[in-house]
């Protein structure tokens, strides 16, 4: 079904189907890794916290490792839209948009999965309760925000981009506070 897609939605790829799909696979891949890489970062510098960074922004509400996320998947979907766009100039959103779900979904699942293994004093319902809730949780918001991205660099539309971006923000203050 994928294949499907992605070849319907490019009109003109110039290239055969067979380097177009392992052109699209390499990019694909790499990203996941990316994000990956991404994420484990995030977790050792923030989580695990060896360097001991405080939680929040001084004199502020703005938690430390929820910017860091969001400015980097951010700054990650800019540079692989730049990459599609690159090597097929005429992909479509929805690609984009399915493209960016499958990365989502494969980085955070595997992310999850190291993070699961490492927490020790949770039952195995509870690990597992975890695990879906966080991998959803992740690839929901990394999708939305590459959805904004791909808005801003495919639609051109700058009001949905940072009306999308301060909405984001707005809830995760909230969740924060609901959750403390």
């Amino acid at each position: 079904m994928s294949y499907t897609l992605i070849l319907l939605s490019c009109k003109s790829i110039g290239n055969s189907t067979r380097e177009y799909m392992e052109k699209s696979y390499k990019i694909i891949f790499t990203f996941v890794i990316i994000f990956l890489i991404t994420h484990l970062t995030g977790w050792l510098i923030f989580v695990l916290n060896p360097i001991k960074f405080p939680e929040y922004i001084p004199k502020t509400p703005l938690n430390i490792s929820g910017i860091f996320i969001l400015i980097t998947t951010i700054y990650i979907w800019i540079q692989y839209i730049k990459i599609m766009m690159r090597y097929y100039s005429e992909i479509g959103f929805g690609i984009v948009m399915q493209q960016a779900l499958f990365i989502s979904f494969i980085s955070g699942l595997s992310y999850q999965l190291v993070r699961i293994s490492y927490i020790g004093n949770l039952s195995g319902s509870d690990k597992f309760v975890l695990f879906f809730n966080s991998v959803i949780t992740s690839a929901l918001f990394s999708t939305g925000v590459a959805f904004l991205v791909a808005s801003k660099m495919l639609r051109k539309d700058s009001k949905l981009f940072y009306t999308g971006l301060i909405l984001i923000i707005l809830l995760g203050h909230l969740l924060a506070i609901y959750f403390r």
